[in-house]
């Protein structure tokens, strides 16, 4: 994977062309969340749970006008509106692109790996300051061990086309 920080040119590395351009894209963010010794201890998923047949996914979404040219902008914004999680630019790493069997939307992924203290002071934190952004669709986090994780990744509460690309994406293995 490369750190979003040492692109030199986003257009030949995330391969923009004039269709991205001209209809936007969408970017996801695998979140691995660390332990104090640096291995993964788990990941951070979210759900819209009012939704008719609700699953967990990655956070992402649409790029906007403001971060039209540039995915791991959109992958940064999407993160903080859905989780509250921040990062920037340069603590993102770029794992690939797909097109949307669904939308035909193409979707770039990022991988956060963010420190254990720091997210579940922020996800279970009662008076974190951090409302629902009215970008999203009331999506909602949630912390997952790596052994919560597997359950959930092995069932059906999960998206299969992002189960799909970070088994593709050699980011997890299947159980």
């Amino acid at each position: 994977m490369q750190k979003a920080s040492d692109i030199v040119s986003l257009r030949e590395t995330y391969e923009l062309g004039a269709y991205e351009e001209a209809y936007g894209y969408d970017s996801r963010v695998h979140v691995e969340v660390l332990d104090e010794r640096g291995r993964i201890a788990g990941y951070v998923f979210v759900i819209q749970p009012h939704r008719q047949n609700p699953k967990y996914k990655m956070p992402g979404g649409s790029s906007e006008p403001e971060d039209m040219l540039d995915p791991a902008q959109t992958a940064v914004r999407e993160l903080f509106e859905e989780t509250g999680l921040l990062v920037s630019p340069p603590d993102l790493f770029y794992a690939g692109r797909w097109v949307s069997s669904h939308s035909k939307q193409v979707r770039f992924l990022f991988v956060a790996r963010l420190p254990l203290h720091n997210v579940m002071a922020l996800l279970y934190d009662p008076s974190r300051d951090h409302p629902p952004s009215p970008h999203t669709n009331g999506e909602v986090p949630k912390y997952f061990s790596r052994r919560e994780a597997a359950q959930l990744l092995s069932g059906p509460d999960f998206l299969p086309e992002h189960l799909d690309r970070l088994l593709q994406f050699n980011l997890l293995k299947r159980a």
